[in-house]
Order: C-alpha cells, then structure tokens, then sequence
C-alpha cells in the first residue's frame, strides 16, 4: 500500500519560494545555460517534492523521495515514534515519524495518513514498537464504547 508525503504548507513556499527567486536572474537575463540549468533544478525539486511516499509491502518498506530509494525489511524495524525533527530526511513536513530499524539506522518519513500508515504496517510486523501517541492514534474502540 501506498503513502505520499504530508507536505507543509510553509515549507512548500519556502522551497518553492527560494526557487523561483533564485530564477529570477535567469529569467531577467536569459542566457541559454542558465536557463537549462534552472530547469533543471525546479523539475528536480518537483521530483523530489511530489515524488515522496512510502510503499508497504508483505516484506519491506519503501522509502521514496525523487531519484533518492531506500528499502528496509520490515522485520528489522524495531521502533516507530513521533518527532518534529528538522533533520534533512524523505519527508516533506516536520510532522514526522522516527522508525529505528537494524541495529542504529533511522529514517524519518511524514506520511500523509499517518493513522492508516501504522495500521497497515504493524499488522504485517506486530513486533514493531509504538510511542504512546502513536499507541493512542491507532488505538481501536472497545466494544464498550459503543454503548
């Protein structure tokens, strides 16, 4: 199953931003280089902007963010937890998921339905551990609630 990226509004338009203002010279001043390479840039921004997800399969965990592919083996994923860590990784928000796999690697991924993300991923490996927001965002109601 598949999972983009939640995208931050700010952080769209800061990226965005800076791109198109770092254009404006190629834009003023068209020299045929400068305008390849500036195309260059936004269609490579855009891949990794619009090209982050993250695909669960029976076995793994597919880290997608533009050209940039990671693969963990589901079983080697011992600890999801949430953090709001600036640190460069494949998400596009700061609303982000910290998963601890192998014996120190980590990987930071902001899917956009983060509730279906950890449904779908500790059914197919329940050894993974939770932090308690994430225990209370996948919790089920009990049947006593329902009364």
């Amino acid at each position: 199953m598949y999972f983009p990226s939640k995208r931050d509004l700010w952080l769209g338009l800061l990226i965005w931003g800076l791109t198109l203002l770092a254009a404006i010279p190629a834009l003023l001043k068209p020299g045929k280089g400068q305008l390849i390479i500036m195309i260059a840039v936004i269609l490579f921004i855009g891949w990794i902007w619009f090209g982050t997800g993250y695909e669960i399969s029976e076995s793994q965990l597919k880290v997608s963010c533009g050209p940039f592919r990671q693969r963990i083996l589901l079983q080697e994923i011992r600890e999801i937890k949430r953090t709001r860590s600036p640190l460069s990784s494949p998400a596009c928000s700061l609303d982000r998921m910290e998963i601890k796999y192998g014996k120190s690697k980590r990987v930071m991924i902001s899917p956009a339905d983060k509730e279906n993300f950890i449904k779908t991923i500790i059914k197919k490996s329940p050894s993974i551990q939770l932090d308690e927001e994430l225990r209370n965002l996948v919790q089920m109601p009990s049947k006593l609630d329902s009364f």
